[in-house]
């Protein structure tokens, strides 16, 4: 579909819809820029010589089987429809100049088939063909054609001249490596032992909401997992939606609470779940006065949330809206030394999760989780996903 033909469809489709994307820019200092729009799509400016851009229906469904999620789906579980008014996912892939590649996917409300999505992820992360349907045939994804950016890409994050070729060797024979995507379940009363560990030492007028409690411990698995030395530190980047209520009245739309923090890999292994969930709530005071403001105001609120209520305060106590936390695994790099858009992809230090939806019935939530082979294995053997059960 034309780039033009895809936005007026989206406009269409979404503009009724309270959403909010945008496009956010780093600075050299860490702060970020958030440029917001209702088109319901995010784009990017960077320089290409082809634009290929992806709407993807996906079949309605009041209930999803998450049981089998990880299992080996059959084709005829999808379907192909002309209905865009459902639950679906967008995706923007821009293909640079230099032959990276910048994949941007933005999922319309939970409720989107977490099948379709969490299939999506694992076949780009581990670069397999595409089913042959008619909504996954991107056949020029798994091209032949070599994508790893070049010595000479801007987006590299060291200088071009320094790389020798064993270097970048090493580099390609990191990339290979296969990631392993599954979906996890938690129960709402590990998400309550998690989040009372989370809140342990907590001064007074303070509060880690279970999203948050549950992010520190994920960042916790990751790190852990990984323990590699590349990285002498890693970006906390986080993004929360904005809405208090669903009713127009009530919403302040998603607003861009990207939240910055560096911390060393030396340091989060020494650092405990409630030294680390604090951190993750001090960034807060980084936000501006009116966003910080309206943030405290709704967590003061004691209306919609309740310390002790798990699905209240999960995505911001709205349930129509996905919510992302994103870890710096995508590498790329836009002229000051950190990632700023995270995503499955075959570059160096490949790990990623995204919480991914609550069941409103008893606040449980699962989780996509994304590691390399070796990674998720050193993850189960240490059992560090689920040692609050």
């Amino acid at each position: 579909m034309p780039t033009q033909l895809l936005q007026t469809t989206l406009t269409e489709a979404l503009n009724h819809f309270q959403t909010l994307t945008g496009r956010v820019v780093e600075d050299e200092h860490g702060n970020a820029i958030a440029h917001l729009t209702n088109e319901g799509i995010l784009f990017t400016e960077a320089t290409c010589s082809k634009n290929l851009d992806y709407f993807l229906p996906v079949k309605s469904t009041s209930t999803f089987d998450y049981t089998n999620i990880n299992q080996t789906p059959s084709l005829s579980t999808y379907v192909c429809c002309d209905d865009w008014s459902g639950h679906c996912m967008s995706v923007q892939l821009t293909r640079l100049e230099c032959k990276s590649v910048i994949l941007c996917v933005s999922v319309f409300h939970c409720l989107m088939d977490a099948h379709s999505m969490a299939q999506f992820m694992k076949v780009w992360s581990e670069k397999q063909d595409w089913p042959n349907i008619l909504w996954m045939n991107k056949a020029f994804i798994s091209s032949e054609e070599n994508f790893r950016r070049p010595l000479n890409c801007i987006f590299n994050k060291s200088n071009p001249e320094k790389q020798n070729q064993q270097q970048q060797q090493q580099l390609e024979e990191k990339e290979q490596k296969t990631i392993i995507t599954k979906v996890h379940y938690f129960s709402s009363e590990e998400i309550r032992t998690i989040k009372k560990e989370a809140s342990q030492r907590l001064l007074s007028n303070r509060y880690i909401s279970s999203y948050d409690a549950l992010y520190s411990h994920l960042c916790h698995v990751i790190s852990k997992a990984t323990q590699t030395d590349l990285e002498p530190s890693f970006k906390i980047c986080q993004f929360f939606n904005g809405r208090r209520l669903f009713e127009k009245d009530e919403y302040f739309g998603s607003l861009a609470f990207w939240l910055y923090e560096h911390v060393t890999k030396c340091a989060i292994h020494q650092l405990s779940l409630s030294n680390l969930a604090n951190i993750i709530h001090d960034m807060h005071e980084k936000q501006t006065i009116n966003t910080l403001t309206k943030y405290n105001s709704y967590l003061d609120t004691g209306i919609t949330i309740r310390s002790n209520y798990i699905d209240a305060d999960i995505i911001n106590s709205d349930y129509h809206a996905t919510s992302w936390r994103n870890f710096g695994f995508y590498n790329i790099d836009f002229g000051y030394g950190k990632p700023m858009y995270t995503g499955p992809t075959i570059q160096l230090n490949q790990r990623y999760m995204t919480i991914m939806d609550t069941l409103l019935n008893d606040g449980s939530i699962y989780v996509i989780l994304g590691l390399k082979q070796e990674d998720f294995q050193r993850m189960i053997e240490q059992n560090l996903l689920h040692k609050y059960v």
